[in-house]
């Protein structure tokens, strides 16, 4: 069987015309190209160069095998730099899944960056539930989650990747919508519309702590996603806790305010399998580390 190196020999010869020359360019001996395009006719079975003391010049199934051996090379040279960029995480496949909180704070920076560095990688995006998000990660169709508190199980690791203040939101026709300030015993009289606690897993920790310590708080509705909590609170059924967030996401027809005298945050966790080998993800992994140290 002709191997790749005899391809290139032969095209090397194929385009000089010249054996000195084309031996000179592969580095070897002319008597060694010789007999390289021996071998290279002999597994053929056919004549592939017109030889005399003065020329050489293609045969018409020299010029066929030139414009074949060609194509092989080619795609010979595709194949090594895939596999290289596919062992080097530069191409391959990602999917990455997270909660609403992720995706409107610090997630489309980082994913924009990573698209940036990494066109060649497929990546997918999943917007999902914890509970979704910890099966698909065990299961192995996702490589690396984002959501707010820790994993249950121990085959996950996981790294806080993300915290901001918690403020308080209201309709921007509210009574409290001009306000510079708000504090937690005001908000813990209102009405409020909050995450579900299975979906919002220690979200409204620090918040819970330290409002129900004046009294018990009124939540009127709970809801799934960001978008469901913001739109509630925008028609004004009550008031809501939430991260500032990228500020151009910021929903129409809701204020964001401070709460006086309160530090809590939110805190989100990239989570992945341990055991998990692609390095798409540790590109990814390796990124995420680089913004938090920054």
């Amino acid at each position: 069987m002709i191997d790749f190196r005899e391809f290139e020999c032969f095209c090397v010869l194929a385009k000089t015309l010249h054996f000195q020359e084309a031996a000179d360019r592969l580095n070897i001996s002319s008597p060694t190209l010789s007999r390289i395009i021996n071998r290279v006719e002999g597994q053929v079975g056919t004549k592939l160069l017109q030889r005399t003391t003065r020329t050489v010049t293609l045969t018409p199934a020299g010029a066929v095998f030139y414009q074949k051996a060609q194509e092989l090379l080619e795609l010979h040279g595709n194949t090594e730099l895939f596999y290289k960029q596919l062992k080097s995480g530069s191409s391959g496949k990602l999917t990455v899944s997270y909660g609403g909180l992720p995706i409107e704070t610090f997630l489309p920076s980082v994913i924009g960056e990573y698209k940036d560095l990494f066109p060649e990688v497929d990546l997918t995006l999943l917007l999902q539930r914890i509970i979704d998000q910890e099966d698909a990660l065990l299961a192995g169709t996702t490589d690396i989650g984002f959501f707010s508190g820790t994993p249950r199980h121990s085959d996950l690791e996981y790294q806080l990747v993300h915290a901001e203040p918690l403020l308080f939101i209201t309709a921007r026709d509210s009574e409290f919508a001009d306000r510079a300030s708000i504090s937690i015993e005001e908000i813990s009289e209102l009405n409020l519309v909050l995450g579900k606690p299975e979906s919002w897993v220690d979200v409204y920790e620090d918040f819970f702590k330290k409002a129900e310590s004046y009294a018990p708080l009124n939540i009127v509705q709970y809801a799934d996603d960001v978008a469901s909590v913001m739109a509630l609170v925008s028609l004004g059924i009550g008031h809501s806790i939430m991260p500032g967030g990228d500020i151009n996401l910021r929903r129409a027809g809701v204020a964001y305010i401070p709460i006086k005298g309160f530090n809590g945050k939110i805190r989100l966790n990239a989570v992945w399998r341990r055991d998990r080998m692609n390095p798409a993800l540790t590109n990814f992994k390796d990124l995420l580390t680089f913004k938090l140290e920054g």
